[in-house]
Formats: structure tokens, C-alpha cells, sequence
């Protein structure tokens, strides 16, 4: 950023005062962060990694401080599943490219999503990178419930084996898509978006690969890389740009103004596209390329918000 004519401040929101921030700044020069004291910055750029402390009322008063100072501050917060696919099955262009989904209020909402679709998913309602997450599928005559977790392969005689779980933690239960494959293993896309001169641009395109009988593909869990140009021929390209151009606007009506997320994007057997989930605060990516990439949007996106010229 300083060499386009910026500077990048890194700061607790504890650290943000009425008139200035105390917080960090990396002079490349002597390899290292150095504390500094400046005036408000232009732009706010939230990466808080913790719900919680985005919940505190703490927090709530810097944003309304902002808010009042029209200082622009993006994105306010994580989503939760729920509340993100009740946003978006409201847009018609969006509706069909979610995959049924439910909240967990009690075992009857898993049984009679697996009735309808022979197999889902439950994922906890505030989880990320997969964790938490597990797979639920009848058997043929319906007899018995195959459950399978990271590492972990059992029988269930009866869903009210599961009650317990949902008394302490919320969940939804989505329906499992058939999945395309790559030489015998799921596959989804991780693509990278940023508001780019008033429109959503996708700035890069990564692919995970499952493991063999594995539940997801993150990499944490065993996931693997995969060129997209493997893939690519297989993706309606100017379907997804669509879509994700439409995931923007509906969640920057919902959540406040969001310059930058991550969609985890499925492709069905049939050809058909699904979003399986959008993150507010995406992950590094491990394709170096991409990154470098979404740096750059996010910097040109800093200059425009802040006013400042930007190509």
C-alpha cells in the first residue's frame, strides 16, 4: 500500500479514540511493526476473527462512532448460516442455486429433511472451516441413519440419538448435493470477490478437492488443491459472475456494506451450481496468485471508498 501512496494501519478496535488510533505499521525498510499514533484512518477494514467480541458493546459504540463521522467500515460482521440463506432465497436469480436448507429446532426437522432428500448435512449455525460439521444418510428401507463426522463412521438406530447435541449449540440441516467429480473425488470452488467501482468482481477462482470418503474438502481436513484449469471447460462462467454478483447485493442490503467476501461454490452431476456457503471474512488463500490479486482489489477498493483516485 505505501508504495501506491498509502498507509495500512493494524489495530485492536480498542486502540480507536475520538480523535486518533494507536496501532502498528510495517516499515519494510527495517523489516519489522513499529507503534505509531495517527489520525483516524479513511477506511476501516474489519478483520476481527472472534464472534464474540464483534457482539460486545464495545464494539457496537465504535461502529455508531463511525457510522456518525460517515467514516466508511466494512464488513461489520460474520454471517450466520441461517440468517445468510434466509437473506438470499429472497432473490428469485438466487433461489435455485441454494440448496435446501433448514434450522435445527429438533430432531423432526432432520427427519424430514431426510425423508425428502435421503441425505444432508447439519452444520453448526456459527461454525467455520468445516468444523463441527457432519453428514446423515437413511439406508435404503430407511432402518437405520449412517452418521459420519471428520474420522468418525457409526450407525444410528434413531435421530433422538442426537437430541442432546442440538440442546447446547444451534444448527441447520442442508441438503447434500450430488456432486461433480475429478477422477473419482467431490469437488467444490473457493472464489475470492471484491466491490470493485460499484459492481462484485471475482478476483480469483481456487479448487478443493475431496479426499476419498471424506465429508469436505477444506484443506485443514485433507483437502486438496486443483488447478481450476482442470475444471474450468465444466463452469458457466457468466452464471457464476451473475450469482455472485447478486450474492453482493443482497447481503450489502442485509449486513451493512460488504467490499470483499469468499463463496464456496458446488457444481451438481448435472451441471447445476450451488452455494453452499459465503464468508465474510475470507481465509488466505493458498494460491499465491489469487492472493496477490485480491491485495491489490482490496487497495484499489481502500482508494475508492476513501475518495482517493484509483485506476
Amino acid at each position: 500500500m505505501q508504495e501506491a501512496g498509502s498507509i495500512a494501519i493494524v489495530l485492536p478496535f480498542s486502540s480507536i479514540y475520538e480523535k486518533f488510533v494507536q496501532g502498528y505499521v510495517f516499515v519494510r525498510g527495517l523489516g519489522q511493526w513499529v507503534p505509531v499514533t495517527a489520525p483516524l484512518p479513511d477506511v476501516f477494514y474489519n478483520r476481527i476473527k472472534s464472534r464474540s467480541e464483534e457482539k460486545t458493546d464495545e464494539f457496537q459504540r465504535i461502529i455508531e462512532f463511525l457510522n456518525n463521522l460517515c467514516i466508511p467500515f466494512f464488513n461489520r460482521s460474520f454471517f450466520t448460516k441461517w440468517e445468510l440463506y434466509e437473506t438470499l432465497q429472497k432473490n428469485d436469480q438466487l433461489r435455485p442455486h441454494l440448496p435446501a436448507t433448514l434450522l435445527v429446532h429438533d430432531t423432526d426437522d432432520i427427519r424430514k429433511m431426510l425423508q425428502t432428500h435421503g441425505s444432508v448435512y447439519v452444520k453448526p449455525n456459527e461454525g467455520a472451516k468445516g468444523k463441527g460439521l457432519f453428514r446423515l444418510t437413511s439406508s435404503p428401507l430407511q432402518t437405520h441413519i449412517l452418521y459420519e463426522q471428520i474420522n468418525v463412521r457409526k450407525t444410528l438406530t434413531s435421530l433422538d440419538e442426537l437430541t442432546p447435541l442440538f440442546s447446547s449449540k444451534r444448527y441447520i440441516v442442508q441438503q447434500t448435493i450430488d456432486a461433480d467429480t475429478w477422477k473419482g473425488n467431490r469437488y467444490d470452488l473457493r472464489v475470492l470477490v471484491h466491490y470493485h467501482h460499484g459492481a462484485y468482481a471475482i478476483s480469483g477462482i481456487g479448487v478443493r478437492m475431496a479426499p476419498a470418503q471424506q465429508l469436505t474438502t477444506h484443506v485443514l481436513n485433507g483437502g486438496k488443491l486443483l488447478p481450476y484449469s482442470e475444471v474450468k471447460h465444466r463452469i458457466d462462467e457468466a452464471l457464476l459472475c451473475n450469482l455472485i454478483s447478486e450474492c453482493g447485493k443482497e447481503m450489502s442490503k442485509h449486513f451493512g456494506f460488504i467490499g470483499e467476501f469468499s463463496a464456496d461454490i458446488g457444481l451438481s452431476k448435472d451441471g447445476q451450481l450451488y452455494m453452499y456457503e459465503l464468508n465474510a471474512k475470507p481465509m488466505i488463500f493458498d494460491e499465491p496468485d489469487i492472493q496477490h490479486h485480491g491485495a491489490k482489489q482490496l487497495i484499489s477498493l481502500f482508494d475508492e471508498l476513501a475518495g482517493f483516485l484509483s485506476s
